[in-house]
């Protein structure tokens, strides 16, 4: 249950999603990884071909849901770990809101 609620996570972070494919801040391999992981999860839902057939009635959905949700769970885990640490850096951010420059002449 607790990766379905994560699974599902995953896809209120869309947008963090996106910000955490344009940061330049992130290896492209990580990049990379989480564009194919979300771009199989994609394939896979629309693809006729599975593990277990649709025609299966059941089966063949239990097998998609699997799949899809254990993708999620780890694309969901991977901008947890990203949003954090964005989070951690804009609180590291000191703000000084008010200043006096004096002109000595």
């Amino acid at each position: 249950m607790k990766k379905i609620i994560s699974a599902i996570s995953f896809l209120r972070k869309i947008n963090v999603f996106f910000r955490y494919l344009k940061d330049e801040k992130v290896s492209i391999i990580k990049k990379i990884k989480t564009g194919f992981l979300f771009g199989f999860a994609a394939l896979y839902l629309l693809s006729p071909i599975d593990l277990i057939p649709d025609m299966i009635f059941g089966l063949g959905l239990i097998d998609d849901g699997f799949i899809l949700v254990h993708i999620f769970n780890m694309l969901n885990e991977e901008l947890k770990d990203y949003d954090n640490k964005i989070k951690e850096e804009k609180s590291k951010i000191v703000e000084i809101k008010d200043y006096i420059i004096k002109d000595e002449n």
